[in-house]
């Protein structure tokens, strides 16, 4: 669902690093992007022929899930949606995501022309989200400083919007990190929290896919980033429990 725009992001911090585009550049929309945003699911409406600036673009979109914030920063960063998905799956494979597959660069459900009726999703493993948390992580640490803010406003689109991650207002220190939610793929979370422990600082990330409601979503990554911290804060670093097997 909409965690995909975590790889979405990845795709256009590398971009906005080599040059390709600036977060701190104008984004043309086009009618694709404003046809998006007229739909039951946007967030934010887009004028085609317009430009945003694209810092409001990636607020939307990491704080309120805007479809069509990811639609037109994915059409910025590659030219067309269809160039940007095949950068998405190649970048993909080549960080050992092994069962992830993307058809957009949002999240929504897709009918495509050679399939049949019923709708295709992008797709992800907990173990192929989390390889994708880590490497954001490593390589753009500064995607939290917009992901642990509990309100944005958005003066170019005229839009207010509250952190769709219930957990920066319920466990303090959490840094984001990403929601999702299709009727397939339930309610779905990757939720970070940085752990400083002896002086370093650790993040740890809790992966939370197909949950019946947010409210048990978000349940369970609050009781797992805990239990991560009070292990890193105890024993000052992470390792699994042992078992009997690698006792013996």
């Amino acid at each position: 669902a909409s965690i995909s725009k975590l790889m979405t992001y990845l795709l256009l911090a590398e971009a906005d690093r080599d040059g390709v585009i600036r977060f701190s550049g104008q984004v043309p929309i086009s009618e694709n992007a404003a046809a998006l945003s007229e739909g039951q699911d946007a967030m934010v409406h887009l004028k085609a022929g317009t430009t945003v600036p694209a810092q409001e673009l990636l607020t939307a979109m990491l704080l309120a899930s805007s479809n069509e914030s990811a639609l037109a920063m994915a059409e910025y960063a590659a030219g067309s949606e269809g160039a940007f998905v095949e950068q998405m799956n190649r970048r993909a494979a080549e960080l050992g995501m092994e069962s992830a597959h993307f058809y957009n660069p949002h999240g929504l459900p897709v009918y495509l022309p050679y399939a049949t009726a019923a709708k295709v999703q992008n797709r992800m493993s907990a173990a192929d989200l989390f390889l994708l948390c880590r490497t954001i992580l490593a390589e753009f640490p500064g995607i939290t400083r917009l992901t642990r803010e509990r309100f944005a406003h958005m003066p170019t689109l005229q839009y207010t919007t509250a952190n769709s991650n219930a957990l920066v207002f319920n466990l303090s220190g959490c840094t984001g990190l990403k929601t999702g939610s299709t009727n397939k793929a339930g309610s779905c979370l990757a939720a970070t929290l940085p752990v400083t422990v002896n002086g370093e600082t650790h993040t740890v990330v809790a992966i939370v896919l197909g949950s019946e409601t947010a409210y048990a979503r978000n349940q369970a990554a609050e009781i797992l980033l805990r239990y991560g911290r009070e292990i890193l804060q105890e024993r000052g670093f992470w390792a699994p429990e042992p078992t009997e097997e690698s006792e013996g």
